[in-house]
């Protein structure tokens, strides 16, 4: 309610809308909305703030080439409600469910894991890493639970490294206004990284 538009009458019967603008001023757009990017090296963790985003309900995170500075490793996901300020880390805050060659799941976890406890996790080297495309679902609603799916790959730690193919979705076990993520690995620091931030309604 309170957007406004202007139509046009350009034959009997045939009304065109001319322009049209939301109330909250968020350009109307037929895709993704560049909102952000970045990059982290040497770091425990990348927090991504959103507050300055929330007209847009949905947000996708490209994530390219996270490396870990500690070999077999999983790369996971918190969320906050105070602009990243504090996140839910709570035993038991998270559900999630990914496939890597195997369905693995945990539906009371203190973050989102996106690759599981897979037998051999994310590699160390310069050329390994995972890379990741991540949809965040419904963040501003107070009345769902903020959800994620994502598809990616991995280059794994094995003596001779494997390509891993990886998808699953996760979710705040409550329902609350997300506006800020939290990326860390399992254990050690993210030696790099970059990320691209999109917004769609």
């Amino acid at each position: 309610a309170g957007d406004i538009a202007a139509f046009r009458g350009y034959a009997t019967g045939v009304v065109r809308c001319s322009n049209y603008s939301k109330i909250s001023g968020v350009a109307v757009t037929s895709g993704l909305v560049k909102l952000a990017a970045g990059s982290v090296s040497a770091a425990a963790t990348l927090d991504i703030v959103m507050t300055g985003y929330t007209a847009y309900t949905n947000k996708l995170l490209i994530l390219s080439g996270f490396v870990p500075a500690t070999d077999n490793q999983s790369l996971v996901m918190r969320f906050s409600t105070d602009g990243g300020s504090n996140y839910d880390a709570g035993a038991s805050d998270y559900g999630w469910n990914v496939f890597v060659l195997a369905n693995l799941a945990d539906n009371a976890d203190s973050y989102i894991d996106f690759v599981g406890a897979a037998a051999n996790s994310i590699g160390n080297a310069s050329t390994e890493g995972i890379s990741l495309s991540v949809n965040l679902f419904n963040m501003a609603s107070a009345a769902l639970w903020t959800r994620a799916a994502w598809t990616g790959s991995f280059i794994d730690n094995s003596a001779t490294p494997v390509v891993n193919f990886v998808s699953g979705g996760g979710a705040r076990r409550a329902a609350q206004d997300t506006d800020a993520v939290r990326l860390l690995f399992s254990s050690g620091n993210i030696t790099s990284g970059s990320w691209i931030l999109y917004g769609y309604v």
